[in-house]
C-alpha cells in the first residue's frame, strides 16, 4: 500500500513586498522546493487558479501548489521552509487541509512547540 499524498499550498505571505518581489521570492521558493527529496510535483499557481484546477498565468503567480511524496517528510519540508524563510528575511504561508502555519525562521522557541502541534495534526505522529 503506498503512502498517503499531501498537497501543500504555500505563499510568501509578508506585506512588506510588493507584488513583483513577493512574485520574485515565489519563485526562489519553488526552486529551493524542487530541489527537495520526495517532492512529488511542485508547481506555481495563484490563490484563484488553485481554487479552479487550473495552472495561473506567470505574470499573477501568487503561491506554490506542492505534492509531497509521504506524510513521512512534512516535518523536513516544515524545517526546511523555516530556515528558508529566515535566510530570505520574509514568512511563508503554508496551507494543508484548510489549516495554515505561517513560517518566518525566527522565534524558535515558541514556535517550535506550534509546528510540532500542526505536524502532530496533519501527520498523527508526534516529533521530539
Amino acid at each position: 500500500m503506498r503512502p498517503p499524498r499531501l498537497e501543500l499550498f504555500l505563499t510568501v505571505a509578508d506585506d512588506e513586498w510588493d507584488r513583483e518581489e513577493r512574485a520574485q521570492l515565489t519563485r526562489r521558493l519553488t526552486d529551493y522546493l524542487l530541489d527537495l527529496d520526495q517532492v512529488a510535483d511542485v508547481r506555481q499557481t495563484s490563490v484563484d487558479d488553485r481554487r479552479q484546477g487550473a495552472k495561473g498565468d506567470p505574470g499573477t503567480m501568487t503561491g506554490v501548489l506542492m505534492t509531497l511524496a509521504s506524510t513521512g517528510v512534512l516535518t523536513a519540508l516544515i524545517e526546511g521552509v523555516r530556515a528558508w524563510a529566515g535566510r530570505c528575511r520574509c514568512r511563508v504561508r503554508v496551507e494543508l487541509d484548510g489549516e495554515a502555519i505561517e513560517l518566518d525562521g525566527v522565534g524558535r522557541k515558541t514556535g517550535d512547540r506550534l509546528v510540532k502541534a500542526w505536524i502532530a495534526r496533519h501527520t498523527g505522529v508526534q516529533t521530539d
